[in-house]
């Protein structure tokens, strides 16, 4: 079996021992070289020609977004998959717009790498499932095609409510009766459906929606 030749570059090295173990247990995936900074990543990659380089954007001397004009321009053929903890849909677009074939993020499931690898090989554009679902939202917005915002239960409803008025998790809670746990799930639901991230973004939202 001919296997898929990975290089690994970021600059934490603990990540980089547990990304190296979990590709090179795959039966078709090999890692073939690391590196914890972009200058030695350019010239690995010149001399190794991987098939894919899965590349952190924030690295010392040079940056992943530098580093994916850099092989474009030499005219490398590696397909490149940015794995960073920015979940930032600006990030996103550059890297694509750069070259980029890949974009996930350092939070998702051992799985989610894998199969980022693997779409990435076979010609498929793999994009994290939760900045996917943000550009899907965000469409619908600012089209008119889909609703602004999905519907929110009667308990995310209150969850929502207690958040915008200062209570924690616990508080939270104890006032509704469950665990936290529990509200730690309804709490990221709300978010995924309004498309939100912070706190003082859920407070605008209860506000301008009368909710407080």
């Amino acid at each position: 079996m001919v296997k898929t030749r990975v290089f690994l570059v970021d600059d934490h090295e603990v990540l980089l021992a547990g990304l190296k173990y979990i590709i090179n247990s795959q039966p078709d995936m090999e890692v073939v070289g690391v590196a914890t900074n972009g200058h030695d990543a350019v010239n690995a990659v010149a001399a190794l020609l991987p098939d894919i380089l899965l590349l952190d954007i924030s690295l010392p001397v040079v940056s992943g977004l530098h580093i994916i004009n850099t092989l474009k321009e030499r005219g490398h053929k590696t397909k490149i998959i940015i794995l960073t903890m920015y979940d930032d849909e600006g990030y996103l677009k550059e890297a694509l717009r750069r070259g980029a074939a890949g974009f996930i993020l350092k939070q998702s499931s051992q799985n989610e790498v894998i199969n980022a690898i693997r779409n990435v090989v076979n010609g498929i554009t793999h994009i994290d499932p939760v900045l996917a679902g943000n550009l899907i939202c965000n469409f619908w917005q600012k089209s008119g095609d889909g609703p602004a915002h999905l519907e929110l239960t009667k308990r995310e409803i209150d969850v929502l409510r207690l958040l915008a008025l200062g209570y924690s998790n616990k508080e939270i809670a104890d006032e509704l009766v469950v665990s936290v746990k529990t509200i730690q799930s309804h709490r990221a639901n709300i978010k995924a459906k309004l498309n939100l991230r912070s706190r003082a973004q859920l407070v605008r939202y209860a506000k301008d929606r009368k909710i407080i």
